[in-house]
């Protein structure tokens, strides 16, 4: 049932982000989310059974849903403007969504049932969006043939990095570029390596 355009879903959904971002996920309960969503608590569990599905349920529109929809208008850009647009708009995602973020991953180091989770449901279907484009650049002829899994895994390691140290671990100090500089950086090394020329051409 909506109310003002807004499924009761999407209000539970609303109220988990609210309540989990400032209680965390063991100081959030199912009783305070439904009284800020405006629903009964039976309600919460019609559509998540458990706590743990309710976390996940907020973490997909953010990680995933919001990437299948930019995917769809970036799919004809180069590389270069292509990897661009993903890193800026992943470090917005992340300071817009800074307390899940820190609740995903440190909330996922203490329960193995929410890595589990939170890389079925959140890691492997934002990297298999992406595996798409990489695989479609590789049979143009535009990237190398590597296998986009791992491609895709050492571009993550690269940014993630980045990310962990200036936002989830609130390391300004270790992290003293700009979100556009780290950006181009990322992008240059990850298309172009850190060799003047590829290993055997001439001497090295």
């Amino acid at each position: 049932m909506a109310d003002n355009g807004i499924t009761t879903r999407e209000k539970i959904v609303k109220a988990a982000l609210k309540v989990f971002s400032e209680k965390g996920y063991n100081g959030a309960t199912t009783s305070e989310i439904a009284r800020e969503a405006g629903v009964a608590e039976g309600t919460i569990f019609r559509y998540f059974p458990t706590k743990k599905d309710l976390l996940f349920g907020v973490a997909n529109p953010v990680v995933v849903a919001s990437l299948k929809t930019k995917l769809a208008d970036w799919k004809d850009y180069s590389p270069e403007e292509f990897l661009k647009v993903l890193l800026r708009n992943r470090f917005e995602i992340v300071k817009e969504n800074i307390e899940l973020v820190k609740i995903l991953v440190f909330e996922s180091q203490f329960h193995p049932e929410l890595k589990d989770k939170f890389l079925t449901e959140v890691i492997l279907p934002a990297a298999k969006l992406l595996q798409g484009y990489f695989k479609e650049q590789e049979q143009k002829g535009i990237l190398r043939d590597i296998d986009p899994e791992i491609s895709i895994r050492v571009l993550v390691g690269m940014a993630g990095v980045f990310v962990a140290w200036r936002y989830a671990f609130e390391g300004e100090k270790y992290v003293k570029f700009e979100d556009e500089d780290l950006v181009s950086a990322i992008v240059d090394i990850f298309l172009n390596g850190m060799l003047k020329k590829p290993v055997g051409e001439g001497d090295c």
